[in-house]
């Protein structure tokens, strides 16, 4: 009798240890499916908050290419000696104008950061988002930051010595025409000429990509929803 009460002990002995462990693997199971959970609802709102940041990089280029078209086609005037139609008096801005750098992708950067890129299941999204950040937005300010150091140390020293400003900001139509047979101030007019081309080209494409990246990004998030 003592034998097969010792035999039942045990067979329950064990059938506890069994359920505490299967307890254990359930607990971890549902502790691990909370915790990729939360690391899925956290990726979906930084992809969220990457498309929202490309929505406002299409404003930007928008806004770049429409105000540099506008001084390319000032500029082309005055390269071809058509002054009638323009505001000389403002020229010194226009010839001496450049455009800024831009912090692009806090999101793709965060991520990149955190190692949370492998994260992404798409190959080709995580594809098309390193290419837009990390090789066309850097090529955009790496641009942007020379075009700029260029301009302040050489055209404005030149616009500043050549084409003085009176105190509301405006230069003499006649010293513009003037410095305009002077083939230095030509030549600058020629090269921002090329220079704003460049931005115009480098913001068209730039955002012909940025659409591309926002078009996979939802369809990574409509997966994960």
């Amino acid at each position: 009798m003592e034998k097969n009460k010792t035999g039942k002990y045990l067979k329950y002995a064990i059938g506890e240890i069994v359920l505490v462990v299967i307890g254990i693997l359930v607990a971890l199971s549902i502790n691990n499916w909370n915790e990729n959970r939360k690391s899925d609802i956290e990726l979906n709102n930084y992809l969220e908050l990457m498309t929202e940041e490309l929505q406002q990089d299409k404003l930007f280029y928008s806004k770049l290419i429409s105000e540099t078209k506008n001084k390319l086609e000032y500029l082309t005037s005055l390269s071809n000696g058509n002054y009638e139609n323009l505001n000389l008096e403002s020229s010194p801005d226009i010839i001496a104008w450049n455009s800024s750098i831009r912090n692009f992708g806090s999101a793709y950067y965060t991520l990149k950061e955190n190692g949370d890129l492998i994260s992404i299941n798409s190959k080709k999204l995580k594809d098309i988002m390193v290419h837009y950040y990390a090789d066309l937005t850097t090529e955009f300010n790496h641009f942007t930051d020379w075009h700029k150091n260029f301009v302040t140390s050489n055209i404005e020293n030149y616009t500043m010595e050549n084409l003085p400003l009176d105190i509301y900001g405006n230069t003499k139509d006649s010293l513009v025409i003037n410095e305009m047979q002077n083939n230095k101030l030509s030549s600058i007019v020629n090269f921002q000429i090329d220079n704003f081309k460049i931005v115009i080209k480098i913001a068209t494409d730039n955002t012909k990509y940025s659409e591309v990246l926002i078009e996979e990004l939802d369809n990574e998030i409509k997966k994960m929803k």
